[in-house]
């Protein structure tokens, strides 16, 4: 849980077997944008699905990636404009 005086960030996860729910709640901010960002390791690879859906695989693994609240996705690798992409 994370909190300033504007707004409050809740995480919840919720294991089974085969599957790991991520719950990410957001109260307060009063209209302020809210920003994520997904880091994967190398080797992974992030395709768009459209509609707030990303795919993310490595060999035979496999995931889903949802975001159901109204949502910008993009994807980035590298991208010296943005500084978003690169790991160490």
């Amino acid at each position: 849980s994370y909190s300033t005086r504007f707004a409050r960030h809740h995480r919840r996860f919720r294991w089974e077997p085969g599957s790991l729910e991520i719950v990410d709640v957001v109260e307060g901010g009063d209209g302020s944008s809210v920003e994520a960002f997904l880091h994967c390791a190398p080797g992974w690879r992030c395709t768009s699905e459209g509609e707030g859906t990303l795919r993310l695989s490595r060999g035979d693994a496999r995931a889903t990636l949802r975001v159901e609240a109204a949502a910008e996705i993009s994807i980035h690798r590298g991208d010296a404009a943005t500084g978003l992409g690169w790991y160490a």
